[in-house]
This record gives structure tokens, sequence and C-alpha cells, in this order.
């Protein structure tokens, strides 16, 4: 059994991925599920702060294929997360010659760098988009 906490950006935020009226179509009145617009990842300390038994808590950043979001993210969950565990999507690397797709994953070895003897790499690399799993050692 678990809580899921959903974020989306507010209604009036710009974004290409951005559902807009269908935010939340498949899973609202679902039990188990609240649905939340704001800022991902400080809704997401915010929520976190409230939840008594820290010790089952999964983040999932949608990388979005955009490195400055991850590193923003991932960088707030590692300092600020006791035992992180964090799901991090769309990090497939293709190459540096597609510039598609590479910012998640160059985000991650950087915000890892010099770090890596303290968190456990899982990475599935089949082709796009690509899933990493990051948990600390």
């Amino acid at each position: 059994p678990c809580h899921i906490h959903s974020i989306d950006l507010p209604d009036n935020i710009v974004h290409v991925e951005h559902p807009g009226h269908k935010r939340g179509m498949m899973v609202k009145g679902v039990k188990g599920i609240t649905l939340y617009q704001g800022d991902g990842i400080s809704k997401s300390m915010e929520i976190y702060k409230t939840i008594d038994d820290k010790s089952h808590v999964l983040f999932f950043v949608d990388g979005d294929h955009q490195y400055d979001s991850v590193k923003h993210e991932l960088s707030i969950i590692l300092r600020d997360v006791k035992k992180p565990v964090v799901l991090l999507h769309d990090t497939f690397y293709q190459s540096e010659e597609s510039k598609y797709n590479i910012g998640p994953f160059l985000a991650i070895r950087d915000t890892l760098q010099g770090k890596e003897n303290l968190y456990h790499l899982i990475n599935t690399q089949l082709g796009l988009p690509g899933m990493t799993l990051i948990y600390q050692r």
C-alpha cells in the first residue's frame, strides 16, 4: 500500500508537455492519489516534510529532456532527503551529436560528480526515453 502525490504545473504556465485541462484525467478520484499544481520540487519537499515514515519515499523526476530542471531538482532531493530514492525519466543518452535528450543524463552525471561512492545507479539503456534509479548506498 502506498499514497501517490502527483504534481503538475499550474494552469497558467505554458509548456509544450503541460497536460492543461487533461491534467490527472486518468487518476482523478482514484483512492490513494492526490493531485497538486505548483512547482514540482517545492511542493514535493513540502509534502515530504509532513510524512511521518520517511523510510519508504520515492521521488519521480520527469527529466523532460532538460539539464537545468533535473540538476536543480536532483540536487535539492539529495541535499534535503535523508535516504533519497529517486527515479528519473528521459535519461537515455543518445549522443552529443544528436543534441536531443542528453540533458537529464548529463545533469545526473554532474550532480553526482565526486559523490559516486555515496549512491547506487541503475540505468535502463535500451532506448528512449530511459530511466535511472538512484539510491543511497
